[in-house]
This record gives structure tokens, C-alpha cells and sequence, in this order.
């Protein structure tokens, strides 16, 4: 009973194990011909895509390529300092991102454009300037405002490059004519300066900043004409008479040279800009500069000085000197500073050891303006010595030179105090000499 049950059940299950890898086997094949079929086919347009993307671009995204390249003058290529093929290849390169990404992936330049403006109002013209490089290689009209935050950077000749750029794009661009005339001023191409003063002032007649330009032009190219002289030494340029200063030409430069020298070696600066200094007679340097009756000098970017009698009156005239060539490397090493500072350094680089005083008026008060007063004026003279003579003796001159290549960096006076002398400012101004 059991065997004719194992025979009856035997027979079907011996047939069953031998359909199974038959459809085993079936079933791969069929899975692999739909497998390479369907994959290789991806496999291939990938690949065609990455030849396409490494060659040429198509026609039509070669032409807006081209014609993007054609918008940008050789010049903008050469001033990132790369060679030309390599500035092209970049640029095409964008060109091309640009036309392929869709338009809300797009670079938004207004908002650099804000962010830029906002840099150049707060004064941090280098910030300023990072941003504008990076407009002006897509929209050239963006020249004039590098060229302003060069001209602000004191960096001359790059100023005078994009200005031209930018006239050269618009001939009508004011700011960009009227930061040529204040650049060509700064380079002594007073001629020049006063004609692109006059273009600007066609453009807009009432900027108060060109009229006062072009009124002190007048007086000095003038005053040029009228026997002036030039002579240059390393690291300066003397204009002076040779009618009234012949003599006193080799004293002043001498002068010049040991300031350059001496202070240079106390501060541990000595800086790579040259130095116009300009020789008047009395009623010409008033006439020119508008100072007060009591100035014996001015620094406006140009040390300017009366020179009459000077025999028996070297050691005045050294004093003098050393004091406007102090203003001078305030001027680069932090653009501006509070007032006091600035009178402060040059009263301690040219006075020596005078006495000292407290604080008769207030600091705060001495940030951006001196009196006029001549008896008061004194007090404000001295009483900056005073606080400078003491910061020196807190914290070295070292650590000053730090605080005013940070106001430099930052505008920013009180974060200039606290970043370097771990003072805070408004403190400090309130409560120095009043102990």
C-alpha cells in the first residue's frame, strides 16, 4: 500500500524538477536582452553629451559667446592682470553658463551693485572696489566706479586707466569726468585737471566741489606760469620759485631728506607714494591755500609752505617740515582719523619733549575741526601733543601705526581702538586728562 503510493506519487514530481531550470534559463536570457537594450542606450547619450560639452559649443551658443566677447574692450582683459587668451577662454566660458543655466539662475548684478554702494558710503573703498571688478567684467559701465574707488585708494594710475575706459564708453559719464580732474590733480597735470573740471561743470554747473577745484587751479597753474621750477629727489617733488626760493631749495630738500629718514626710522614707515612739496612767498601761499593767518604750512595732499626769511630760522623750518610730512604718512597710512590723532603725530614727530597739559577742550569736539582762534588753536595744538605723547608711552608707536592702518581697514575709529589698543573709545576721549 505504501509502495504502489510512492510509485503513483514519483513519476509527476521527476518531471516537474526538469521544466524548472529550463524556465530558470529562459527567463535570464529574456532579462538580459531587456536589460542591455534598454540601458545601453542611456549609456550612449550620456556619452554624447560629455563630447558635446568638451568641443565646440553649438552654433547658437557659440554666437552669444562671441558676440558677449565682442562687448568687452582689450583693456578691461589686460587690467586683471591675466594674459588675454586666458581672460577670452574665461569669459566665453561664462558666456556659455549663462546661456545654458535658465534665467532665475542667473548672476543678479543690482544686488552687487547695492552691496557695493553701500561698501563705498561707509568709505571701505577696497571692499567697494572687489565688487565692482566683478560688475565691471560684465557690464562695463561699472568702469567709473572703480576708477573712484582707486582714486579714493590713492592708486593713481589705475584710477586714470578706468576713468579713460569709462569716458571712453560715455563721453557724457560726469563722475567719471569729474574724478578725472581730481585724479589728474593729484598727479600734478593741472592743465588737464582744469580741463576736465570745466567738461563736467557743462555737465553739472553747480557741483561746489569742481568750482572750488577749478578756483584753486586757477591760482596754481598761474602761479606756474610765473616762473616756477621743478626738481625732483627720490620720494619728492619740490615746485618753487626761482625767483624767491633758489636759496632756500637745497636747505628744504635736505630738510625733507632727514624727515624721511628719521621719522621713517621711529614710525618704521616709509612710504612708496612721492610727495609734491610747493614753495610760496607769504601772500601767495594765503592767497593760494585760504589758510588762516597763523598756518605755517598746510597738507592737502601736497605740502605747501612760506617760505620768507628763512636765514636764522632753519631749526623753524625743520619744525615745520617734519610736522606736514607727518600729516602726509597719516594720510596713507589711514585715509583720515580722528583730528586730534593726526595734529597729535605731527606735533610729537616735530616738536621734541615739550611740556604736556590735561584736557582743557573736549576731545570729541576736536574730531574733525580745530578752532580758528589763534590763542585757542594753541590749546588744541598742544593739548593733542599731549594725548599722543601719552598713548605713545602706554602703548607704543608701534601699536599706533597698527591703529591707524586698522582705521584704514575698518573707517571705524571705535572698532579701530578696540581691535588694537583693547580700549574703548568713547571712554578713553571722556576720560583722559582728567585724572
Amino acid at each position: 500500500m505504501r509502495e504502489a503510493y510512492g510509485s503513483k506519487i514519483y513519476k509527476p514530481v521527476k518531471k516537474q524538477r526538469w521544466f524548472i531550470p529550463l524556465i530558470v534559463i529562459v527567463a535570464i536570457l529574456a532579462g538580459g536582452y531587456f536589460f542591455f537594450k534598454f540601458l545601453s542606450k542611456p549609456e550612449a547619450d550620456v556619452n554624447a553629451l560629455d563630447v558635446s560639452l568638451a568641443g565646440e559649443p553649438n552654433a547658437a551658443l557659440n554666437q552669444e559667446a562671441e558676440s558677449t566677447l565682442k562687448d568687452i574692450p582689450p583693456a578691461a582683459e589686460k587690467k586683471v592682470g591675466q594674459p588675454s587668451l586666458k581672460v577670452a577662454s574665461d569669459k566665453r566660458a561664462a558666456s556659455a553658463s549663462i546661456a545654458v543655466n535658465p534665467p532665475g539662475r542667473m548672476p543678479d548684478l543690482s544686488d552687487k551693485r547695492k552691496q557695493a554702494l553701500e561698501l563705498y558710503n561707509k568709505g571701505k573703498f577696497r571692499q567697494a572696489l572687489d565688487l565692482y571688478l566683478e560688475i565691471s567684467d560684465e557690464d562695463i559701465t561699472a568702469y567709473a566706479s572703480v576708477g573712484m574707488c582707486y582714486y579714493f585708494l590713492e592708486e593713481y594710475s589705475r584710477a586714470r586707466r578706468y576713468l579713460d575706459d569709462a569716458l571712453a564708453n560715455n563721453n557724457d559719464d560726469f563722475d567719471a569726468r569729474k574724478f578725472m580732474a581730481f585724479t589728474s590733480y593729484r598727479q600734478d597735470y593741472l592743465e588737464e585737471s582744469r580741463d576736465h573740471a570745466k567738461q563736467a561743470l557743462e555737465i553739472k554747473s553747480k557741483d561746489k566741489e569742481l568750482k572750488s577745484l577749478l578756483d584753486k587751479l586757477s591760482r596754481e597753474i598761474s602761479l606756474m606760469d610765473d616762473g616756477y621750477k621743478d626738481v625732483r629727489i627720490p620720494k619728492f617733488k619740490l615746485q618753487f620759485s626761482r625767483e624767491d626760493h633758489q636759496d632756500a631749495r637745497d636747505l628744504v630738500l635736505d630738510i625733507l631728506k632727514k624727515a624721511y629718514r628719521e621719522i621713517g626710522r621711529e614710525f618704521n614707515y616709509y612710504p612708496d607714494q612721492d610727495i609734491t612739496v610747493i614753495l610760496y612767498n607769504e601772500k601767495t601761499f594765503f592767497d593760494v591755500t585760504r589758510s588762516p593767518g597763523w598756518a605755517g604750512g598746510l597738507y592737502d595732499g601736497k605740502i605747501r609752505l612760506p617760505i620768507h626769511g628763512y636765514e636764522g630760522q632753519e631749526e623753524e623750518l625743520e619744525r615745520i617740515l617734519f610736522h606736514e610730512y607727518t600729516h602726509a604718512l597719516v594720510h596713507f597710512l589711514a585715509d583720515r582719523c580722528p583730528l586730534w590723532l593726526d595734529e597729535g603725530l605731527a606735533e610729537y614727530f616735530s616738536l621734541g619733549d615739550v611740556q604736556k597739559i590735561k584736557q582743557i577742550l573736549p576731545l570729541n569736539m576736536l574730531e574733525s575741526r580745530f578752532p580758528r582762534d589763534p590763542n585757542v588753536v594753541m590749546i588744541a595744538y598742544r593739548q593733542s601733543y599731549s594725548v599722543v605723547s601719552d598713548m605713545v608711552d602706554k602703548f607704543g608707536l608701534y601699536r599706533i601705526k597698527e591703529l591707524l592702518e586698522a582705521q584704514k581697514k575698518h573707517q571705524d575709529i571705535r572698532k579701530s581702538f578696540d581691535q588694537v589698543l583693547y580700549t574703548n573709545y568713547d571712554r578713553f576721549i571722556e576720560n583722559w586728562g582728567r585724572d
